[in-house]
């Protein structure tokens, strides 16, 4: 799979290469199926809407993205939305984590 260009296809809710499970950090969280390259852009996890908590409505990659003191990926801000940026390679099997105070932990 071209993961550099994975995510300028249609919308999905999660990238083929990412998925949903048992977390040590909080509940569930991302996990990566296949290894993912340093800067791959993983999607939007956020979108701006001053009506929802935090100001931004979740995508299910936002939804179950959990925090660390020591991330493998970054938010940025682009416009009206937060994307997920590996800062790091990231081997299959490892949860996606970032350090960003609107992905607090319970």
């Amino acid at each position: 799979m071209d993961l550099y260009n994975y995510n300028k296809t249609m919308y999905k809710p999660l990238p083929a290469y990412i998925s949903i499970g048992p977390s040590d950090i909080d509940g569930v969280g991302l996990f990566v199926v296949e290894d993912i390259p340093a800067e791959v852009v993983i999607g939007i996890t956020h979108v701006y809407d001053h009506d929802f908590e935090d100001d931004y409505i979740r995508t299910p990659l936002g939804g179950f993205l959990n925090q660390s003191d020591n991330p493998n990926c970054k938010l940025i801000d682009e416009d009206e939305y937060k994307r997920l940026i590996a800062i790091k390679h990231i081997d299959a099997g490892t949860e996606l984590t970032v350090n960003h105070p609107i992905c607090k932990t319970s």
